[in-house]
């Protein structure tokens, strides 16, 4: 009899000690994925705060330009020339990279310095965006920020509603109408009619971005980020809920496609 209750008190402990692992280790997952938004959340707003300024001070000569992200993946050309601790620190953010300016298709005023850049080539029309292109014209002559993220190949647990993603964030004026900043309110060509200091200023925080987050485009596999979707009800959910930041904008954007 002594054997059975010491055997059943084992069992009773074994059962527990799993339960509370598992608890614990869900509750890792949600810790760590928390962590990931932040981190990705403060490098997305570092660099708009720098867009800001740089608009201000430069209209329409701000200058293009990508940031990449080390990643655990072989032979990662993204982490040539540095150092095991900034690789070991860009390996654990979410963002694979960033793309950023004014997309044009070319026939802005000829003293733009985007333009003069892209007539160097016509593949580079567009500069390093992928998504966020001027034969679309919710983005042509706005200034946007696109940002994909990093999928299991790149990240250690990657989780379904960041992995592959991409967000495209584009600057929205000080106007009353909240329209997008439009380099041809700020370019030096005045033939257009267009002049309007108002585009060189975003508002501020979150509040200057709008996000573009299409569940069936920008290669999102049917779910933008922080959505969840399900191939056998062919549904789309919300995952949690990001409650401050820019990519709580993005969350809020719930549409299969941003037409254009």
């Amino acid at each position: 009899m002594m054997t059975i209750i010491k055997n059943l008190l084992y069992s009773s402990l074994i059962l527990s000690f799993t339960a509370f692992s598992s608890i614990d280790i869900n509750q890792r997952v949600l810790d760590d994925a928390h962590a990931q938004i932040l981190g990705a959340e403060k490098e997305i707003s570092a660099r708009l705060n720098l867009l800001k300024s740089e608009l201000l001070a430069n209209h329409d000569h701000l200058a293009y330009g990508i940031s990449e992200y080390c990643s655990i993946a072989n032979n990662d050309l993204s982490c040539l020339n540095k150092d095991d601790a900034t690789q070991s620190a860009e390996q654990a953010i979410i963002i694979d990279k960033m793309m950023w300016g004014f997309v044009l298709n070319g026939d802005e005023s000829d003293t733009d310095y985007q333009d003069y850049i892209q007539q160097t080539t016509t593949s580079d029309y567009f500069a390093h965006f992928e998504h966020a292109t001027p034969s679309n014209s919710v983005f042509k002559n706005h200034l946007c920020l696109e940002v994909q993220f990093k999928d299991s190949a790149e990240i250690d647990f990657a989780l379904p509603f960041y992995s592959g993603k991409t967000v495209v964030l584009c600057a929205i004026s000080s106007k009353d109408d909240s329209s997008l900043v439009d380099i041809n309110y700020i370019d030096s060509d005045l033939s257009d009619g267009f002049n309007d200091e108002n585009h060189a200023i975003i508002p501020t925080g979150h509040a200057g971005w709008r996000c573009f987050n299409p569940h069936k485009q920008f290669n999102n596999g049917g779910a933008g980020f922080g959505f969840d979707y399900d191939p056998i009800t062919e549904t789309v959910s919300q995952v949690g809920r990001i409650n401050t930041g820019v990519l709580y904008n993005c969350q809020s954007s719930n549409y299969d496609t941003i037409g254009g």
